[in-house]
């Protein structure tokens, strides 16, 4: 009896260590009053016009750390018949959840024709954010190449470090805290079996 006990255990501990234990996801809830993309600069040569809007912004999204997750952010009108020119951006990307905000500078130029439209936009690097222990980066897609049709810049978030101190042992932790409830109770019931012995 007590030698199936004790196999019973041990094969329910071994079951018990290897359960993964689960990840805390990090939520980020975009802050669209204080997200924007303007142009700063334009200079235009021919009969062209130049602008910058907020693409169609997702709701929340969740990242686990190391994941990322890419979305359209703006998209650049390229209007007019024939010509070029050079433009710079500035674009700001926040957060209500986690909090804080990445900008970058963009700068680049085109050259329209009366169908393609070609031309580059290069974006300047943005340092990791951390937030009460979440670390996280922005990056703005560089353009280049021919088009029919006007340019959208996507926008990717990556979660560097989801500010956890380690996985969430959940699973495995309840798990256990049960069972060793019930081999305690166990034990007990099996000691207040045997008889004493008057002496």
């Amino acid at each position: 009896m007590k030698s199936m006990f004790l196999k019973a255990a041990a094969v329910v501990s071994i079951g018990l260590a290897a359960a993964v234990p689960a990840e805390a996801a990090v939520t980020f809830d975009i802050d669209t009053a204080n997200t924007a993309v303007v142009v700063t600069d334009f200079d235009q040569l021919g009969w062209t016009t130049f602008s910058a809007s907020l693409a169609g912004l997702p709701g929340a999204f969740s990242l686990e750390e190391g994941d990322s997750f890419t979305f359209d952010f703006a998209n650049l009108n390229i209007g007019g018949v024939f010509g070029g020119g050079t433009a710079t951006l500035e674009a700001s990307l926040a957060f209500l959840n986690p909090g804080g905000a990445g900008s970058s500078e963009g700068a680049g130029w085109y050259a329209k024709g009366v169908v393609l439209t070609g031309g580059a936009l290069v974006w300047d690097d943005i340092a990791p954010i951390t937030v009460g222990g979440v670390t996280y980066k922005i990056d703005f897609s560089d353009l280049a190449g021919l088009s029919i049709h006007n340019p959208t810049v996507t926008a990717t978030v990556t979660l560097l470090e989801d500010g956890v101190g380690g996985a969430v042992p959940e699973p495995a932790t309840w798990a256990m805290l049960i069972a060793g409830f019930g081999m305690v109770g166990g034990a007990m019931r099996m000691n207040a079996r045997r008889p004493a012995l008057a002496a």
